[in-house]
């Protein structure tokens, strides 16, 4: 189903073609309006909510998206309102809990929207994205200690989820659990071999371990693999053609590197200034490598 793998546009499309049809049913206009929210076709969501609630369907699903549209409009008052209504009717529904919580942290307040986070696991104790939402908090407050067992609760709901590993990896490293650290990521790549941003950790770890081949050939592999590789990546690899490695030692004299790495470092480090032509780091290190 489109609506579980959050592919929102193709579902509004999808759903926008069959009103053209024929009537749509109840449990697909609030699928639509869902769409429309998701999509910011604001209106079109908003009307059909309105809609639904006239004719007396007064479901949390169809708050939860006023709520989500209002939200999008900064219409924060009201957002609060309907997203309140939303919990109140539908307590199991997490999304509806979580924009409650955004809103309120868009306007500063985080002591209530933690508040809310916390009592939407009571409410909806089986949500793996109200346990991550939670460790995010934690993060951004650098509670590194208070955010591992969120992270380790979301995991074990959703074993499959590539963000919840990641973040499990580097909170694991941070709080110098580093087997645990290492296991975590080999498992992880197990399961997500071509992931751009598992591969880049991985090349961290074997630098770390001063296996400067296998940092080059994984760093490579995150980078083509990437939609949007970040500059630090480019000059990463640039830096171990170089003789140095992240940690700013030099590299054993024992790689021998051939000389179409260095094109690729040339070509890699092109790429980045594209986006970010500024970079004096990584002007340095394309004038080095030429």
């Amino acid at each position: 189903m489109l609506e579980n793998k959050h592919e929102w546009v193709d579902l509004y499309d999808e759903l926008s073609y069959q009103l053209a049809e024929r009537p749509l049913n109840t449990v697909e206009r609030v699928l639509f309006a869902r769409a429309a929210m998701e999509t910011v076709h604001l209106s079109e969501a908003e009307n059909i909510c309105k809609s639904l609630i006239e004719e007396g369907y007064e479901l949390g699903e169809i708050f939860a998206i006023l709520g989500g549209v209002f939200q999008k409009s900064d219409k924060l008052n009201l957002a609060k309102e309907n997203l309140q209504k939303a919990v109140k009717i539908s307590p199991e529904n997490p999304t509806a809990w979580l924009k409650l919580s955004s809103v309120y942290q868009s306007e500063g307040n985080e002591d209530e929207a933690l508040s809310i986070l916390r009592s939407s696991v009571l409410a909806a104790p089986d949500s793996p994205e109200i346990y991550y939402s939670l460790s995010v908090f934690c993060l951004q407050k650098n509670l590194f200690s208070e955010a591992l067992p969120y992270l380790r609760k979301a995991l074990s709901l959703d074993e499959e989820n590539s963000k919840y590993q990641i973040d499990l990896v580097r909170v694991l490293k941070v709080l110098g659990h580093d087997e645990e650290a290492q296991k975590t990521l080999e498992k992880a790549r197990y399961i997500w071999p071509d992931h751009p941003e598992l591969a880049y950790m991985a090349a961290i770890n074997f630098l770390e371990q001063g296996d400067f081949e296998a940092a080059l050939d994984t760093l490579d592999s995150a980078i083509r693999n990437s939609q949007s590789v970040p500059l630090e990546w480019y000059v990463l690899y640039a830096k171990i053609i170089l003789g140095e490695n992240s940690e700013n030692l030099l590299i054993s004299d024992s790689l021998n590197l051939d000389y179409s790495k260095i094109i690729k470092a040339q070509k890699f480090l092109l790429l980045g200034l594209r986006e970010q032509p500024n970079d004096l780091i990584a002007q340095e290190f394309l004038a080095e490598v030429y």
